[in-house]
Parts: C-alpha cells; structure tokens; sequence
C-alpha cells in the first residue's frame, strides 16, 4: 500500500481540523437546542438552522479541492 506524501499528510490534517472547527462551532451556536421544533418555531431559529446547514454544506465543498 502506497504512503501518504507529507503534503498529502498536512492537506488531510488540514481537512480534519476544518470538520473539528465546524464541529465544535455548530455545538456552540447550537447548544440551546433540545428539538427540531427549536429550530422551527421562531424567526431566529430558522437562521440558526440556516446557518448551521451552510456551515456544514461550504466545510463539505471546501474539502473537494482539487
């Protein structure tokens, strides 16, 4: 089985630190959250959730780099 390169290494260390930054921003933002209808039932919960899901959709896309 073929090594990772070391610039292979560090763009895979990259990503992982991305998907842990995201990880640990949508906990905080989001901790006041008990059920979907938290997010539903008001004006402000819906840009919570808009928000969460955008941050999760670009980390998603920023990890298919070429």
């Amino acid at each position: 089985m073929e090594s990772l390169s070391s610039e292979s290494k560090s763009i895979a260390l990259d990503i992982l630190e991305d998907i842990l930054t995201a990880i640990e921003k949508v906990e905080e933002r989001t901790k006041e959250i008990n059920t979907i209808d938290d997010f539903l039932c008001s004006s402000s919960g819906m840009v919570l959730l808009d928000a969460t899901c955008m941050l999760l959709i670009a980390r998603q896309l920023y990890t298919i780099r070429p």
